[in-house]
């Protein structure tokens, strides 16, 4: 059975089948250089926000955080560092979570927002807020 990992919350897929509730896993830690420091602050930033770390039950390569912990019902994707959604943020009380400590202020180092910005220089709709 699928289940959110997030504790006290309800969402499971059999009571959510046509609900329009999705899952997400963890997301992964990436070997290639560029992205490692990052995809494993974001993932430690997932853990702590989740508290799975103290449940025994749960292991973090199979959990999955439901749609209903992110504003927009979905994670951003990696190199959207500024976005709310690039950790879960709602309904996160029954973890016990205290969202400030859960997620450093300085997750991005400043070498990692400057290559987003250098890719991002010639699109037509730059997502990343300015600093």
């Amino acid at each position: 059975m699928v289940n959110c990992c997030v504790q006290a919350c309800p969402s499971n897929a059999a009571t959510d089948g046509a609900g329009g509730v999705s899952y997400f896993r963890f997301p992964v830690v990436r070997s290639d250089r560029e992205h490692r420091d990052i995809s494993r602050d974001r993932r430690a930033a997932w853990v702590k926000a989740t508290a799975v770390a103290s449940r025994p039950d749960v292991n973090v390569d199979y959990a999955l955080v439901c749609s209903r912990h992110f504003v927009s019902g979905r994670p951003a994707k990696l190199e959207q560092v500024e976005s709310v959604d690039w950790v879960p943020t709602r309904f996160l009380a029954g973890a016990g979570v205290d969202l400030e400590q859960a997620i450093p202020p300085n997750t991005v180092t400043t070498k990692m927002t400057e290559i987003i910005r250098t890719r991002c220089a010639g699109r037509e709709q730059n997502w990343l807020p300015a600093l």
